[in-house]
Formats: structure tokens, sequence, C-alpha cells
């Protein structure tokens, strides 16, 4: 329910495309949920309610009768902050120039319900979750967001989840394209079914090269008439953007060197990258033996809303590792205001209105997961964002708001059910993939 969150609700398929290159080499890493258990049994009880976890947040919400008042003035509210900063219908606290609004999630009765509760704990149970807003006045028309979005996955430790994502990053080295497919066949029917409503891998090329790295491009079409029948809503939202938006996102260190290349354009995704030992490495030159300490992301966006072309190029954030003893994931920091693209010259009149979210610390969030003392782990995100209302501002809220006006009630749960859908299938896939003596099943390496 965080106000980032409402705001890409309007972008077609930038959030987890990643994801989704690492969901097709999943297949050939049989063993890459393995470290989120001591045995067999624990890990795929740790992988069932990891993945599951996350399906239900991500998944199909249901809303208490309070939350859908406060939820519509809460997005149009989140770049014209003075809208709702007196509204105490929106709030849970309220403290001299800040104002809290908490927003509690579990599972019930076979859906996802939220709740706003003011003294909302800590969540525990797998699937239970917390998210804490807060707004600060800080004069002259300047604002300060805050939140904090916490989940709780289960048992899998933060080291033996990025311990996975190395092997999930590793899955395709020293394999040829034809051998990953034959294994895309037995290691993920669930997820292959799943995505296989909207995506298909094209063409998929490896190289292995001396230094034992190997290179990775996949081309994936996005063809919404898969959905048939049972998102149809969804499917016309897809006809209607995957054509007309444009993304292309690099990876690459502070001298320039790229590590990953992604772009979508015209319903087509194309990605590329380079591994050794599950870390990404440059594309090319010498592989590197140890991560790097940090990198950065250079991304272009556009899409077509209504009669107009907008979005941002050269938009840059710094990429860096979080590995603690309790912590692993990434601080994603946004310091360099981008080139914007929006109609009628709207950029050329803006001055210092949007330059704001990237002065002082910018806009950053940090996303983690973390081990709790009680044994559980969280995946959490913390996010800051700093606004300047203005003229201008306030008609950028409007246009988008009124964009946002093609993501219908009925969009929204269609496409979160094709999420949650993917993600569920895609954990019960590696979950069957752990062997051991106790008898489960072990797919073909």
């Amino acid at each position: 329910m965080s106000h980032t969150r409402q705001q890409r609700r309007g972008v077609p398929f930038r959030r987890g495309v990643l994801g989704l290159a690492l969901i097709a080499l999943a297949a050939c890493a049989p063993a890459a949920a393995e470290p989120l258990g001591d045995t067999p049994v624990s890990a795929r009880a740790n992988t069932t309610g990891f993945f599951n976890a996350l399906a239900l947040r991500l998944g199909p919400l249901t809303r208490s009768e309070r939350l859908k008042v406060i939820r519509p003035r809460y997005v149009r509210g989140s770049l014209i902050p003075s809208r709702i900063f007196d509204d105490t219908t929106v709030w849970t606290a309220v403290s001299g120039a800040t104002r809290t609004l908490v927003i509690a999630g579990h599972p019930a009765g076979g859906h996802y319900l939220l709740d706003v509760v003011p003294d909302a704990p800590p969540p525990q149970h797998v699937g239970e979750s917390r998210h804490m807003m807060r707004l600060r006045a800080l004069g002259d028309d300047a604002w300060e967001w805050r939140s904090t979005d916490e989940l709780a996955v289960g048992a899998a430790t933060p080291a033996a989840i990025d311990t996975m994502r190395r092997r999930l990053l590793a899955s395709a080295e020293g394999r040829s394209g034809p051998e990953l497919r034959a294994l895309w066949q037995r290691g993920l029917p669930r997820t292959t079914t799943a995505l296989g409503r909207l995506f298909a891998v094209d063409s998929l090329t490896t190289t292995t090269l001396a230094d034992r790295s190997t290179t990775v491009a996949f081309r994936i079409s996005i063809d919404s008439s898969r959905l048939g029948g049972a998102l149809p809503d969804f499917a016309k939202w897809v006809d209607k953007y995957a054509a007309s938006s444009r993304m292309r996102i690099v990876v690459e260190d502070h001298d320039g060197a790229p590590y990953a290349m992604l772009s979508s354009a015209g319903g087509v995704i194309r990605v590329r990258l380079r591994t050794r030992d599950g870390i990404l490495q440059p594309l090319a030159g010498d592989a590197r033996i140890a991560p790097a300490d940090s990198l950065r992301m250079r991304a272009d966006v556009s899409t077509k809303t209504m009669l107009f072309t907008v979005g941002a190029r050269n938009i840059l954030a710094d990429l860096v590792p979080i590995r603690t003893a309790t912590e692993r994931g990434w601080y994603i920091r946004y310091r360099h205001e981008p080139d914007w693209r929006f109609p009628l010259a709207v950029d050329h009149l803006m001055h210092d209105a949007l330059r704001r979210p990237f002065a002082g610390e910018g806009t950053w969030t940090r996303l983690v997961a973390r081990s709790e003392p009680a044994g559980y782990t969280e995946v959490v995100r913390d996010f800051h964002m700093e606004v300047q209302e203005s003229a201008i501002v306030r008609w950028l809220s409007a246009f988008g708001n009124s964009a946002m006006g093609d993501v219908t009630v009925r969009v929204e749960q269609q496409k979160d059910r094709f999420i949650a859908d993917a993600i569920a299938a895609f954990g019960a896939d590696l979950a069957a993939q752990i062997g051991g003596p106790d008898g489960g099943p072990r797919a073909a390496r």
C-alpha cells in the first residue's frame, strides 16, 4: 500500500524482469534451493514458505473498508502531500510535523487481507506483513516520505537466500542453449505453465569462455493472446502498453564497463549477462574473483499515455550490496536528476521542482532479507524520498492519476494473480527439485 508501490502499478513489466531471467535459469540449477535448510525436509519447507510469502503479498489483495477509503486519497497525495497532511482519516498517528499510517497484512480465508492497525506488531508467521508510512513537513512546500515494509518469509536465513541467488546466477555456466532448454522441460513444469501464458523464450545462446565464465543472452517475447479467457482485462492492458513502452537498463561499474543489459521494446525483452561461479562479471575483459563493491544502474524508460509519450533518460542509481551477519540485500540510491521527457515542453518549466528528490541523501531504497532474534527471517524494504510541491508537480500528479485510470480494479487483480501464480509455481518447482534420503524427488541435472 506504500505510495511507491502504487506509482509503479502503471509501469508495464519493469518490476521483476531481471527476475524473469533468473527463473528461466533456475531449471538448470536443481540444487539452487538446497541451502535454504539443513536437511532436504527443512529445505523444501523453507523454499515453499519463502516463495509462498512473496506470492501472497504480491498477489491479489483484499482491503478493509477503512483502507478502501484511505487508499485513493493516499495515492493522490503522493506528490502533493499538502492534500492529505491534515486529513485525519488517512493517518493512524499525528506527532508535530510527522504523520504516520500503519497497515498490517495476513492470509485470511484464501485471500490476503490488508487492514489499518495502528499498533501492529512486527510480522512473525509466514506471509504476515507490516507497512509503516511516514510523512514529515519540511517547510516551504517541501515534504519527506519514509516507509518501511516488512514481510515474514519463514526460517530460511539471509545467507542461505543469498547463496540461492548465487546458484541461480551460476546455473547456465558451462551449458549450451539446447541443454538449458531441455532442462527447462523437466525442471520447471509449473513455472513454464504459469509464465507461458504471457512470455515465451524465443532464443537463448550461451558462450563459455576460456576463463570459465559464461555469457548468456535471452530473447523473450510478450504475447497476451496466451492469457486466454482467464485474465481478459490484464490481456487488454498488456496489448495497450507492451508495444508502446520502451526500456533499456545497463548495470555497469563506475568506470562505465557493462555487467548486464536488459531492454524491452515492441513486446520483446532482451537480456544479456556474464557470470562465473555465480558472480556477475563485466561483459568484456577479465573475469573478477570477487563481486564488485558497488555497481551502477543506468536506465532509459518511456511509455505512451493517452496522446503523449512520457519517460526519462539517464536514470542513474548506485547499487551497493549489503552483507552483514544479519542482513543480505541491496542499497539502491538515486542522486542524479534524469533527463525528463514530458509533453508540451513541461520538462523545461520544472526547474527545481523535480530536482528535490535527488538532492541531499537522494531517493533511496534499502531492500534486505533480515534475520530476527526469534529465528525467522523478514524481507524488509526501507524507502526515502523528498518532494517539492509546485504548480508543475501538481500538473504532473494530475497527469499521472489520469494515466492510472487504465489500471482498473480488475486489471490490478488479474495482474497480481498472474504474478502470484508465477512466484508460487517457481517455489513449488524449486522445492520439488530438492532430493535426499527422506524420499524427495530430484530433477535431472
